[in-house]
């Protein structure tokens, strides 16, 4: 039941959009105070700087801000960057995510953050990416 729920929670964190079509939040952790927006014009997805220090590589969010454009870590060629490692079969993982859903209906919420920063990496995991141990 608290999977259920987390779950629940993370669907609706990770797929609020803003005014400008990006994400509201960050992929990973569906957090994130400060966010760096994908410049792929077909991408909405937002990663968050402590996302990007923590997983990637200390240092990575100031790197990333001097990219002009900055594209995600779905968009761009590498299939891992630090201990993020994008699935192979990413896409399929998303539908089959929706498929077991048995008809969700989302709550629109004021804007708050997930508490449960884990909760998102078990989902970001299952759909978007992998991770591995050091």
């Amino acid at each position: 039941m608290y999977l259920n729920r987390r779950q629940d929670v993370y669907l609706e964190m990770s797929y609020m959009y803003d005014d400008d079509g990006y994400q509201s939040y960050c992929t990973v952790c569906c957090g994130g105070r400060e966010v760096l927006l994908c410049g792929n014009a077909n991408c909405c997805r937002c990663f968050c700087v402590d996302c990007l220090d923590i997983l990637v590589d200390p240092g990575a969010s100031n790197s990333a801000r001097y990219q002009d454009p900055w594209r995600c870590f779905m968009c761009q060629p590498l299939l891992q960057y630090g201990v993020l490692k994008r699935r192979h079969d990413w896409s399929l993982k998303l539908q089959e995510f929706f498929a077991n859903d048995k008809g969700q209906e989302f709550v629109s919420r004021l804007h708050h953050s997930c508490r449960d920063s884990a909760t998102g990496f078990i989902y970001v995991e299952f759909i978007f990416l992998q991770t591995r141990q050091k």
